[in-house]
């Protein structure tokens, strides 16, 4: 019982200790509340707007100019400034895009030193400022002094409010200054942070211009004292377009102001580097201060219990900080994990000499390696070239601290390329300095790009596959023909007279001439290769379509052409542009006739023109992609069923198609319209359903006035005689007769193989005696390739004349680089074979 006693007494204390604890507590707590509320109001706003201007800091300030200064260093943007890459460079258009898409920025950009933007991310449904003159924007001015800067402005061409972050970009040497890089940042984020605000909040460039507010009808006004000058200054730069820029009513230039009938105390911060202020206004009327007896008998009473109450409040606070730090760091760890091991691409975490430390499923699957392969594999295994794309990788770390989208070739472990995007960065994993690597395999997309292109080529040879034949076939009528009747002849009179003789021989020979331009045509658009540009006449390379469509569609559709009476120069791809003029030509002659109904008569008019337009003129005005120059309008007009409104917006849609079953799948629009694109051209369409459409198409004009495009040439007649033996290796028995008979009659020796390998048995035994070859380069067994890599280990110095009935393409130029003297294309004539030999013959001696 007295332990009882004991326990509820203590008990009994504690509760009456506890009681007078907290009525002590709340006595102190009524007793400061007024202090205590007021002098905490003040600090809560210090602290407001100092939150505001670290997340103003920390979202945009701080990161967007780091980001500008890293991509002003970037390899990409220094080779396109310099001029070493072309600004539709997919490498460089990779870099701005997914820089927008990384910090959510409004445009991506690069200026050269003359502020001419060279390229720029794409904006409201795909336009850029590519071409535009930004030399007069002060952000340019700024940068090319070597400064970066940042700059608040309405954009010249969209009309919208942004913030400009602007770094010079020097040459490789950091000796020049090239050119200027530039992201703009809508200020979306910015109007949300500050409309978090309950208080008046304004944000100010350097110039005291509010650029930012919660308070919609202050935008654009000046905060500041402003000089007639200083306007005129701002106004013609156009940094805010045609804002009247009148001054608020009470400039914010002081420490307390009125506006709209309240008192407000103003708190002003500064953004750090950037010339900008925050300015928050707090109701006067909130605001108290308390006498200096109130403050000491405040702070005398409260002294103890604060030491106390700081002490615990340290002591939880230190332990909560600390459990949830734990937290964090288990969910953290638990999330990296799930991302790291469900990631699509290969995620690879390794020392800076490249040990691998972690790895996930998917770069097992990409390389081909076991658990056990990579126990103490080291990642530059993987690079083909690892003394080259290590070492910058390595470097651009040690410069950025990150890399992205850096092209790679791999190897992996069946000794396959692995072509591949990686994005590397510097992190701290397990206490140690690391670098984690993510390599995105792009054999699927480049394998997908090639396939669709190949699609759509395919597509449009069978499309002209039926007329072609239909051609082709006459022209095979016209020489068996002529061959029946020259048989007969000889049957008859066992003699020819010259001149029917002659005519016999100008029907072949210009029959012979049409296939061979016809399988050269189809050669050309089949031809897999790179985009290659040269000063070009557009009306050359609309004649070569008309050509080609004359011979392969229908005849009821009546074609002309309106050429331009001078020639028509631009930088272009003259096969790829050949190929879009012809894609629109053939989907104008389906309108024409097969997407016609049954009762509607088949065929009518497909006219082409084209025509010089002045870069003044209106219709080139309000497009953002338009360049400094002159323009070339190709159009293509047709009387065929037209195209629905509603379709128009569709039709350059990849796989989009309006023609029933299986008559096309829909790229030919597509790849003409990004083949426009890449020639710095875009395309119109205006149609009337049941009446027609009309495409055109706009390039730029070249101020180049020499013609580098492929060139026709006339039949020759000159015969070159020589002397010597030849070797003529040629699987075909026709090919090698005909050849020895021309080489005989221009007094060569002539001796044949009908494969490599007797070739090459030939010339070991005989190449003292051989003057020169002539080597076909598609054969059995052992190509021309491999013949003349045996021969030239023979004797290098007999000159070797190539003969293919394929294209000058990539396979031909590296032959003549491994040391081939000259091509020939099948079918030759006495007069090309004669001058071609002795032209090979002379440079050898």
């Amino acid at each position: 019982m007295k332990i009882f006693k004991q326990t509820g007494k203590i008990i009994e204390n504690r509760l009456m200790i506890f009681s007078f604890v907290i009525l002590f507590l709340v006595f102190i707590i009524i007793t400061s509340f007024s202090f205590l509320s007021r002098h905490n109001l003040q600090s809560y706003h210090n602290k407001q707007i100092t939150e505001i201007k670290l997340e103003l800091e920390g979202y945009y300030f701080n990161s967007l100019q780091t980001a500008v200064f890293s991509l002003s260093k970037n390899n990409e943007v220094v080779n396109l400034l310099k001029g070493a890459t072309r600004p539709d460079n997919k490498n460089i258009l990779t870099v701005l895009n997914t820089t927008k898409l990384l910090y959510d920025a409004a445009i991506v950009y690069t200026i050269d030193k003359k502020g001419i933007v060279k390229a720029c991310s794409p904006y409201d449904n795909n336009q850029t400022l590519t071409g535009h003159n930004f030399s007069f924007r002060p952000y340019f001015k700024k940068a090319m002094s070597g400064k970066k800067y940042i700059y608040p402005a309405l954009g010249v061409v969209t009309n919208e409010r942004g913030v400009y972050f602007s770094s010079p970009v020097f040459s490789n040497s950091r000796k020049e200054i090239i050119g200027v890089m530039v992201i703009k940042m809508d200020m979306d984020k910015v109007d949300q942070i500050l409309k978090g605000s309950r208080h008046p909040v304004f944000l100010l460039s350097q110039d005291g211009i509010i650029f930012a507010t919660n308070i919609s009808k202050w935008l654009y006004r000046s905060a500041l004292p402003l000089s007639r000058t200083d306007i005129d200054i701002i106004k013609k730069s156009k940094q805010f377009y045609n804002q009247p820029l009148d001054p608020m009513p009470e400039l914010l230039n002081r420490n307390t102001v009125r506006l709209d009938g309240t008192a407000y105390n103003l708190l002003k911060e500064s953004i750090s580097y950037t010339g900008w202020d925050i300015i928050y206004l707090v109701d006067s009327s909130h605001s108290a201060s308390l006498t200096r007896e109130q403050i000491f008998t405040v702070i005398f009473i409260l002294m103890g219990i604060l030491l106390l109450l700081v002490l615990i409040f340290f002591l939880l606070k230190s332990n909560e900080e600390r459990k949830i730090a734990e937290l964090r760091a288990l969910k953290n760890e638990e999330n990296f994990r799930n991302l790291f091991s469900l990631a699509p691409d290969a995620i690879v975490i390794t020392t800076r000499e490249g040990k691998l430390v972690s790895y996930n499923e998917n770069f097992k699957k990409i390389f081909g390696y076991s658990d056990r392969d990579l126990a103490d594999f080291n990642i530059s295994g993987l690079y083909k070239n690892p003394d080259d794309d290590r070492n910058k990788i390595i470097k651009a770390l040690d410069e950025q601290g990150k890399l992205k989208d850096y092209f790679v070739l791999f190897i992996d472990s069946s000794g396959h390329e692995v072509p591949s995007t990686i994005s590397s960065s510097n992190i701290t994993f397990r206490d140690r300095e690391s670098v984690e690597t993510v390599i995105r395999d792009m054999r699927e997309i480049i394998k997908r790009d090639n396939q669709l292109h190949q699609i759509q080529k395919m597509e449009m040879i069978g499309t002209l596959a039926g007329g072609l034949a239909h051609d082709f076939n006459n022209v095979l009528g016209g020489i068996i023909g002529t061959l029946s009747l020259m048989d007969f002849h000889l049957h008859e009179t066992e003699t020819f007279e010259k001149n029917k003789l002659q005519k016999y021989l100008d029907t072949l020979n210009e029959a012979s001439s049409r296939a061979s331009e016809m399988i050269n045509q189809l050669l050309l658009i089949s031809k897999k290769q790179n985009l290659s540009f040269v000063t070009a006449d557009l009306n050359h390379c609309i004649d070569n379509v008309i050509h080609l469509c004359e011979n392969s569609f229908d005849k009821s559709i009546n074609i002309s052409f309106t050429p331009f009476n001078e020639p028509a120069l631009s930088e272009i791809d003259t096969n790829l542009i050949e190929q879009s003029i012809l894609n629109i030509a053939i989907n104008s002659s389906h309108a024409m006739t097969i997407m016609k109904d049954n009762e509607s008569k088949w065929g009518g008019d497909l006219a082409l023109t084209i025509e010089k337009i002045n870069r003044d003129s209106p219709a080139l005005k309000g497009n953002p992609d338009i360049r400094p120059s002159d323009y070339w309008k190709i159009s293509v007009t047709d009387t065929g069923v037209g195209i629905p409104r509603e379709n128009l917006q569709k039709i350059f849609d990849p796989f989009f198609t309006t023609k029933k079953g299986k008559k096309s799948i829909g790229l030919g629009l597509s790849m003409t319209y990004n083949v426009i694109k890449q020639h710095n051209g875009f395309i119109e369409v205006n149609s009337t359903p049941g009446e027609g459409t009309t495409f055109r198409i706009y390039v730029p004009v070249s101020d180049n006035k020499t013609v580098s495009a492929r060139v026709i040439s006339k039949t020759e007649t000159t015969i070159v005689m020589g002397t010597g033996t030849v070797l003529v290796v040629d699987d075909e028995n026709l090919m090698r007769k005909t050849a020895r008979r021309i080489l005989e009659k221009c007094g060569y020796t002539v001796i044949t193989a009908e494969d490599g390998m007797t070739a090459i048995d030939i010339f070991k035994s005989r190449n003292s005696e051989i003057n020169a070859i002539l080597l076909d380069m598609v054969m059995p067994n052992i190509s021309g390739r491999e013949t003349f890599l045996e021969i030239n280990k023979i004797n290098s110095k007999v000159p070797v004349l190539l003969a293919s009935g394929y294209l000058k393409d990539e396979r031909i130029e590296e032959l003549l680089n491994l040391g081939i003297k000259s091509f020939i294309q099948k079918p030759y004539t006495l007069s090309s074979l004669s001058k071609s030999i002795s032209e090979i013959i002379t440079e050898k001696y």
